[in-house]
């Protein structure tokens, strides 16, 4: 029995032993696993990186559409230089972020660790000058598309949820995205798809520069578009657009919801030279059966025109369910103009529409319209002025309270104070005894 329980007892033992070195093999495959999985988060991509590359080096770069297409790339590190979405003639094809992913410009190719690339947006480029250099007809419809066009024919790997958190463009330039095409009209640089039920685009966007960039419809650089159900709220910050333009909504920025809601927040940026032939110089808002309301703060807006409505800003509701209400907050507007109404900002409420636009704690100063006015209210619009700085004061139309006309230019910078939030100057002096004269 003795004997027998010895060989038991070995058996058990041995039994005991293997478990344990295989649990400990398993371990040590899972912390390898677990190692190569966080090491290939991260991807390096240069514009002479290659197909084959992993990007797990700077020596092993790969290329930006390689590197959006692998699951494993979570964070792709794009070094300095100039990409397109094609070296063919294909001007839909667009750098397609189809899933959460971090797109990080700057890099000199030498850097191990995110905060050492360089802070210069200029240096990372993503063009959609395709085509002959210098001529934008035959360049990209768009530059960048998240969550894939349109809506329902969406593969769902491609429709979804894209939040701050995890999806992030930051550190570079778009520029030259061109959308003149029949189903490629809108969102020159960007397009920000939210459309379908529980779609969400909301990236964070930072320190990005977007130029020279034209949209035939909606949002020249940029077109934010909640729709059937679905959401469009991207976070942008630290960002300058320039030299935008559209035929319809939005030199800049088109936020549209149809049906669904798009509610852009914009921070500490500045707009300047981008133009509309119709709606919003630099930025449109309209809540088209559904709600628009961007959230704009400590950004300048200068040198923007429109051909109708709001040099600047144009706020447009259509019908009793379309709501559009932007608010602008600690911003200047200065030298916008528009060759209809609404030098600054125009807010249009049709058929019903109960839009309304707010200005706080804002400069509006040296914009002109051929009709006369900064802040137009023609089709029923209403605007409400805050402890804010108001050439000429407020006229019929606004509603105002701690409104101030007393030229703010003496001693002061105004292009600076929208985006420092103010320094002392006199334009913030100013502004704080608007501010004391609310009840």
């Amino acid at each position: 029995m003795t004997h027998h329980r010895s060989i038991a007892a070995t058996a058990a033992a041995g039994t005991t032993f293997t478990a344990r070195r295989t649990v400990a093999a398993m371990g040590c495959m899972l912390l390898l696993t677990a190692g190569a999985s966080a090491h290939a988060a991260v991807c390096r991509v240069s514009s002479t990186g290659t197909e084959a590359g992993d990007g797990r080096t700077w020596a092993a770069a790969t290329l930006l559409h390689s590197a959006l297409a692998r699951p494993t790339c979570s964070e792709i590190w794009i070094q300095q230089g100039t990409y397109k979405p094609t070296e063919g003639a294909d001007r839909s094809i667009a750098f397609a972020i189809n899933r959460p992913v971090k797109l990080y410009g700057g890099f000199a190719g030498t850097e191990t660790a995110l905060a050492q690339r360089s802070a210069d947006s200029r240096l990372t480029v993503l063009s959609g000058d395709i085509g002959t250099p210098v001529v934008s007809a035959d360049n990209s419809h768009h530059v960048v598309v998240i969550g894939g066009l349109g809506a329902g024919a969406r593969a769902a790997s491609v429709a979804g949820i894209y939040q701050p958190a995890d999806t992030v463009i930051d550190g570079l330039s778009i520029v030259h995205g061109r959308a003149d095409g029949a189903s490629h009209a809108s969102g020159g640089g960007l397009y920000c798809n939210g459309a379908g039920q529980g779609s969400v685009c909301s990236p964070s966007i930072a320190n990005v520069s977007f130029r020279g960039n034209w949209a035939r419809d909606d949002g020249g650089a940029v077109y934010s578009l909640g729709a059937a159900g679905g959401a469009s709220s991207p976070g942008i910050t630290q960002s300058t657009f320039i030299g935008n333009a559209v035929d319809g909504y939005g030199g800049a920025i088109a936020s549209v919801g149809q049906g669904g809601t798009s509610n852009p927040a914009i921070a500490q940026s500045t707009f300047i030279g981008n133009a509309s032939g119709r709606y919003g110089g630099a930025i449109a808002s309209h809540g088209n059966a559904g709600t628009s309301s961007p959230r704009i703060t400590q950004s300048t807006f200068s040198s923007n025109w429109a051909g109708d409505f709001g040099g600047a800003l144009a706020s447009v509701s259509s019908g009793s369910s379309g709501v559009s209400r932007p608010l602008l907050s600690q911003s200047t507007l200065i030298g916008n103009a528009s060759d209809g109404y609404g030098g600054a900002l125009s807010s249009l409420n049709f058929a019903g529409g109960g839009g309304q636009v707010a200005v706080v704690s804002s400069v509006i100063w040296g914009n002109t319209s051929v009709h006369g006015v900064q802040l137009d209210t023609t089709y029923s619009g209403k605007t409400s002025v805050q402890a804010s700085i108001l050439q000429g004061g407020c006229a019929a139309g606004p509603d105002c309270v701690g409104v101030i006309n007393a030229d703010p230019t003496p001693g002061s910078t105004l292009a600076g104070y929208g985006n420092s939030g103010g320094n002392g100057t006199q334009a913030l002096l100013l502004l704080r005894r608007a501010q004391a004269s609310l009840p």
